[in-house]
């Protein structure tokens, strides 16, 4: 679980990048798109591969983090060559798991965030469904996590 793909780059996910860059440099991060700025600063100051397409990002990647409106992951839905080695996580909070895997027809679909624990200043990733992927990688990357039902998401994101 070495193989990470960025699909739309937000405050979240460069946050995510930053503390993988930090605790685990041999994982391997891939971001599209290539052409934006943000992107190219990202992949001078970490250790990161921009990636010309959505396909090249899954063919690279075993987890997937989307950064997406719903309406544009319908667009990259058709780009991607997903496989029940891949993850997707949304970091779009206003998606829910079942609009996600109406887009993506794979059973692999979860929702994640950040939040602030009250006991210290290290951020606690937040997601839904029990899944082991993504608990391998946030112990990894050594990112504190807790898993919830979609609900309780739901409530702490409000």
């Amino acid at each position: 679980m070495n193989r990470l793909g960025f699909i739309g780059i937000d405050e979240l996910s460069e946050g995510i990048i930053m503390a993988i860059c930090r605790t685990a440099p041999e994982m391997q991060v891939f971001l599209y798109p290539s052409v934006c700025s943000h992107v190219q600063k990202l992949a001078r100051v970490y250790p990161c591969w921009t990636l010309d397409d959505c396909l090249a990002v899954s063919e690279e990647s075993e987890i997937i983090f989307l950064s997406k409106t719903l309406t544009d992951l319908v667009d990259v839905s058709k780009s991607l060559n997903l496989n029940s080695m891949h993850t997707v996580v949304s970091l779009n909070p206003a998606l829910s798991v079942q609009q996600l895997r109406f887009v993506f027809p794979h059973s692999d679909c979860v929702r994640m965030t950040m939040i602030n624990h009250e006991d210290g200043n290290k951020p606690v990733a937040v997601f839904t469904d029990n899944n082991q992927r993504l608990k391998h990688f946030l112990c990894k990357a050594g990112l504190p996590f807790i898993a919830l039902s979609e609900n309780q998401f739901n409530f702490i994101i409000r």
